[in-house]
């Protein structure tokens, strides 16, 4: 992806099964993500992600002494926190790094999905908390802007287009490794706020997604591996730790 001019990396989320590393495995994927990006231009974010404090803070200190330029973050998962633990969470996490700028991933297998009221509390005891992946509808990019215009939202590149002309400001991508030159087309459309060339990559997009998952009938964490793979683009496998089934060799070919 440095190869291809791509400028901005991340790394140890869902696709990475982070859920699924020990210590060790997570050190490792850190250490070869950042010695192969060293000296390349590319900004790192790497997810650093617990289901305790603690846990959160360790890696933290890891990836920063390493180089990273900055974290991505879940609201810790198995018992369901309330708010005001939540906001405690992110307190600890700015006093330990208040110079680390944080992204949260605000996803509903966290049991929370926060709207920007939350964040308005958030962001007074983190701020350096500078961004959101966000997994809500356009309506609700909206209403971020108009409350929280200082959060960096990011959404799926199936509403991509639609949600930047209401204020999001990018997006964590499956495109780039799928299609690159779309990928730069689309980025480029939107740049330029040229909405209807835009809007229509966006169905194209759209469309395309649903069409893959009809064809392959697989929709879990593997989908980033195998539509990698069906592409060409990706040589490594599309194994799953256990207890997640991996996806098919017959699922890749039908992606394709």
């Amino acid at each position: 992806m440095a190869d291809d001019g791509i400028d901005c990396l991340y790394v140890n989320g869902t696709a990475s099964e982070f859920y699924a590393q020990s210590r060790e495995d997570f050190q490792q994927i850190v250490d070869v993500f950042l010695d192969e990006l060293k000296g390349r231009g590319v900004r790192t974010q790497i997810g650093c992600n617990a289901t305790y404090t603690d846990g959160v803070i360790c890696m933290i200190d890891y990836v920063i002494s390493r180089g990273a330029d900055g974290v991505q973050v879940v609201v810790p998962f198995w018992e369901k926190l309330s708010l005001p633990e939540i906001v405690q969470y992110f307190a600890n996490l700015s006093k330990a790094f208040p110079d680390v700028g944080i992204t949260h991933y605000n996803h509903p297998r966290s049991k929370w999905v926060l709207g920007p009221k939350d964040y308005r509390e958030i962001v007074q005891v983190c701020p350096n908390l500078i961004g959101v992946k966000h997994k809500g509808e356009v309506a609700s990019v909206q209403h971020f802007q108009a409350i929280l215009p200082e959060l960096c939202i990011c959404v799926g590149e199936h509403i991509l287009a639609l949600a930047c002309m209401v204020g999001a400001r990018g997006s964590y991508v499956t495109l780039p490794y799928i299609h690159r030159g779309l990928a730069r087309k689309y980025g480029q459309t939107i740049k330029e706020k040229d909405w209807i060339k835009s809007l229509e990559y966006q169905a194209m997009i759209g469309q395309f997604f649903e069409e893959v998952e009809a064809a392959s009938g697989y929709d879990g964490p593997g989908i980033d591996k195998l539509l990698g793979v069906a592409s060409g683009y990706l040589t490594g496998s599309v194994r799953l730790r256990k207890p997640c089934f991996s996806p098919t060799s017959a699922q890749v070919e039908a992606a394709r």
